[in-house]
């Protein structure tokens, strides 16, 4: 393990920061692509002579009804281990009404899961606006890894009852990743919300 992780540390190095590369037209804000992230690690990690495998993705599917017609809502778990037993986890949501959410989702949870494990910055604090619902992620996880049962979980969700879909959506695919990281079935979680 000792190798692998100072392989993944030199590998930080060579990553360093990358630019925001795309621009939302729709929203008008910039953001990091899944291509400039997948290119710059798969780089580094060929440079340090180190590879991994990507575990088959956790997600759930959620058919909404919004003022636009039906939208599919899909929320990814995925991980990556190196050797040694070194593990990545990746959460993302994807909304959309055609075919395209859980690419969306996957394409999300792959990109952060990159960024958070070599500390890619990008150049922006995503605490500092709620509209994208980003900080649900960074403001909450670290209290949400400090819960060790269902209980727990259910007051972690209780605590987003009113906010935007958007944050409720993130808190439920973290508050998910947890419960499986605990061996708590998301059913189990979904009916103890009831």
């Amino acid at each position: 393990m000792k190798e692998t992780l100072e392989k993944l540390a030199e590998a930080a190095k060579i990553i360093g920061r990358i630019e925001k590369d795309k621009k939302n037209q729709h929203f008008k804000y910039d953001y990091m692509s899944e291509e400039a992230v997948k290119a710059a690690v798969h780089k580094a990690l060929i440079e340090v002579g180190l590879w991994y495998h990507m575990h088959e993705p956790y997600f759930e599917i959620e058919n909404r009804e919004t003022a636009k017609g039906w939208k599919q809502l899909v929320r990814v778990r995925t991980c990556v281990e190196f050797p040694g037993g070194v593990k990545f986890y990746g959460l993302g949501a994807g909304e959309d009404g055609n075919d395209k959410a859980l690419m969306k989702a996957q394409t999300a949870a792959i990109r952060e899961m990159w960024k958070n494990a070599f500390c890619i910055a990008s150049g922006s604090d995503p605490e500092e606006s709620t509209t994208e619902g980003s900080a649900t992620t960074n403001k909450n996880y670290g209290s949400l890894v400090e819960i060790n049962d269902l209980a727990g979980l259910v007051e972690f969700l209780k605590g987003y009852k009113g906010k935007p879909a958007k944050e409720k959506s993130q808190a439920w695919a973290l508050a998910c990743a947890r419960a499986s990281d605990l061996s708590i079935d998301h059913l189990d979680l979904k009916e103890a919300l009831k």
